[in-house]
């Protein structure tokens, strides 16, 4: 796919792709996205990363699974893996000469003006400084954001909030099918979705990962945003170490959109 139509791009990273099988940063992985993110930087794109995995991060940090989190402990893990989380980015991009910041956000502060004005304000400043901004959700105050998805909505809504002309959310599936692929081998990819219908709602894979907590359906729910903000969104499987090499060479993937 040719990505050069859009002039910025929010990517979201989901935790199935940051957390290896050992409960740690998958470096090997995500040193090979940077690769990519750094190549779309220098063809001239500005980029945005919305992260997942401080919970996930910070769980095995612990000592503790996910599964057995209650909130509060979630809430203590996300502490400490945001530290790990944003110290990883920030040495990959400085390996590569590059910049990084990281904004903490929930989705009150996008419902508030006044604060959605001033992260509007921040990442625009950061953008011109030449730094990429790596957000994430605020999860030591959210509640309701760590139990609905896995940063999905909230990466429509930082698209809405620095009117990105794309989306890419990467996670370990492939995209929208038209039939559970892992029960249906003949179930097809839907590649393209021109408006987000009752009946491709109801095509929503509920399935979880162990680490991520969203899935097709809260996908499906952020690119309904961002046709709403004339954004794109492609859903891909992120499994691979040049996920958007693939993207741009290739088409297993769902797009939103025109």
């Amino acid at each position: 796919m040719d990505l050069s139509e859009f002039k910025r791009i929010v990517i979201k990273i989901g935790s199935s792709l940051l957390v290896d099988e050992n409960r740690s940063l998958n470096t090997n992985w995500l040193d090979g996205l940077i690769d990519d993110l750094v190549s779309l930087k220098e063809e001239g794109h500005e980029i945005l990363i919305v992260s997942s995995g401080a919970i996930a991060l910070g769980g095995n940090y612990f000592g503790i699974s996910k599964s057995e989190m209650k909130l509060e402990e979630k809430q203590a893990a996300a502490a400490a893996g945001q530290i790990i989380l944003a110290h990883a980015y920030q040495e990959f991009f400085n390996k590569r000469s590059h910049k990084t910041a990281q904004i903490l956000l929930t989705l009150d502060d996008l419902n508030n003006q006044r604060r959605y004005q001033n992260a509007s304000n921040t990442i625009e400043t950061l953008i011109k400084l030449d730094v990429i901004p790596i957000i994430n959700e605020n999860d030591t105050v959210a509640t309701e954001e760590i139990q609905y998805g896995d940063n999905d909505q909230l990466a429509a809504k930082v698209c809405e909030l620095v009117t990105a002309n794309c989306l890419i959310l990467f996670s370990d599936v492939d995209g929208l099918y038209d039939d559970d692929p892992r029960d249906n081998p003949n179930a097809k990819l839907i590649k393209r979705v021109k408006k987000v219908t009752t009946e491709i709602e109801m095509l929503s894979n509920k399935a979880k990962t162990e680490y991520g907590s969203g899935g097709i359906e809260t996908k499906i729910k952020a690119a309904k945003i961002c046709l709403d903000s004339n954004c794109k969104t492609i859903i891909a499987n992120g499994m691979n170490k040049r996920p958007i090499s693939i993207i741009k060479n290739g088409d297993h993937f769902t797009v939103f959109g025109n």
